[in-house]
């Protein structure tokens, strides 16, 4: 389960009421932060986090969604490894 905002506090993405979020790690699917805290996360953990712009969309962001440049703070917790 995540959930991502913006400085400000505005919800930018979540998967709150939808299948869990899964993908591969290490792989490009997702940000370099995402990848890095969840490899040093335990099955059952939840966490909050806040990551730099340079771990996350960058200089470039996500036109419409994420402002470049942009920290994000997730909400993260870990169900399952397979």
């Amino acid at each position: 389960m995540y959930c991502i905002k913006s400085p400000e506090g505005e919800i930018i993405d979540s998967n709150q009421m939808h299948d869990p979020f899964r993908f591969r790690v290490d792989n490009t699917h997702v940000i370099d932060g995402l990848n890095e805290i969840v490899k040093q996360m335990s099955i059952g953990e939840s966490i909050y986090c806040i990551i730099p712009s340079e771990l996350g969309h960058g200089e470039k962001g996500i036109k419409g969604d994420v402002a470049p440049n942009t920290t994000l703070s997730y909400y993260i917790q870990l169900l399952a490894i397979k």
